[in-house]
């Protein structure tokens, strides 16, 4: 399957599952390379989705991991601590970002913005377990 095959899968998931909690999303998917893949904002969601979302997405990209578990590695003393400041505070460490695996390989980052932290988080991972299906 393609990024683009399971951007669109993920989206199709995350969307649905939005819907049944009434609130409007916009889905991301960042390749890699850290190039753009997919980006879709359901009707009503907030405009400044549109930038989180992909900042979720390259946050996942780029380090492999979900956004949520960044938090405790940016505290003071912390391995990642500065991080968000770094590239012009490029990198989001609050929920909704995970990478996207293929074959044991990093393929890019899924990001999910629109909810709260709790729900982008729960959207993001509807989106990974429907690429497991």
């Amino acid at each position: 399957m393609t990024l683009l095959e399971i951007a669109r899968k993920a989206a199709v998931a995350i969307q649905g599952k939005a819907t049944e909690l009434g609130i409007a999303v916009t889905v991301c998917v960042i390749d890699a390379n850290d190039q753009l893949t997919f980006l879709e904002r359901m009707p009503g969601a907030n405009a400044l989705s549109l930038k989180v979302a992909p900042a979720k997405a390259h946050t996942s990209a780029l380090l492999g991991m979900a956004t949520t578990d960044l938090m405790p590695l940016i505290q003071p003393g912390q391995a990642l601590f500065g991080l968000e400041a770094f590239g012009g505070g490029e990198f989001v460490t609050y929920g909704g970002g995970v990478p996207l695996m293929q074959d044991g390989k990093l393929i890019g980052g899924l990001g999910v913005s629109g909810g709260t932290l709790a729900q982008d988080t729960e959207l993001a991972q509807i989106g990974l377990d429907a690429l497991s299906r």
